[in-house]
């Protein structure tokens, strides 16, 4: 028996995430994320930190987080300052991201997530976008590669700002 090792069998990255597209053409990221801290699930806060996909970088995104130890899931909340230009294809009204990243996002219930998004007045519309859970599953998702390249971006950030 011959086994063979590609490099993402070593990718560090998470494998567990949940995503949420939202569209709110009348919100700023910095109010959506305030009215998502209302809801009292959240508690995102304003990392500085600009987001610039590699497929798309006219866009601008917005970062916010919110880091639930308790469950071990990290929350970003990212808003695209361009709501004519789209960061995924297939989702061209989607100015607006939730992810839940980490060993919990799991357990996260899509559910009771999309309630509180939906409660909010300005939102028209979230949708959970199903990427999956399972290391084989997710990496044939076409929304993974996005997120997938979101939480790089991310994780570069983390060691830069450790470096300072």
């Amino acid at each position: 028996m011959e086994l063979k090792l590609s490099i993402d069998d070593f990718d560090v990255s998470p494998q567990e995430i949940q995503a949420f597209a939202l569209q709110a053409p009348n919100l700023s990221p910095y109010r959506l994320a305030y009215f998502l801290n209302k809801s009292g699930y959240w508690d995102f806060y304003n990392t500085r930190r600009v987001f610039i996909p590699e497929e798309n970088p006219a866009l601008r995104f917005e970062v916010f987080r919110h880091d639930n130890e308790i469950d071990h899931v990290q929350w970003f909340f990212f808003g695209n300052d361009r709501p004519q230009q789209a960061w995924i294809p297939d989702l061209p009204m989607a100015g607006f991201f939730l992810a839940a990243v980490g060993a919990g996002a799991e357990f996260v219930d899509p559910v009771p997530v999309s309630a509180l998004i939906d409660n909010i007045q300005d939102v028209f519309l979230s949708l959970h976008l199903p990427i999956g859970n399972s290391r084989a599953n997710t990496r044939k998702n076409p929304y993974f590669k996005y997120f997938k390249d979101f939480y790089n971006f991310l994780s570069l950030q983390e060691m830069i700002a450790s470096w300072e």
